[in-house]
């Protein structure tokens, strides 16, 4: 049982970072859009 929720919680905090790496890598992206034009 606590094995299983450790690896519950683990599976959701790298599904959280790799969505916030996602976001600040689209933000990146569009403001260096933003400049260009």
């Amino acid at each position: 049982m606590n094995k299983l929720y450790g690896f519950k919680e683990k599976c959701r905090f790298s599904t959280f970072l790799s969505l916030k790496w996602k976001y600040i890598e689209f933000r990146a992206r569009y403001r260096i859009n933003k400049n260009i034009y």
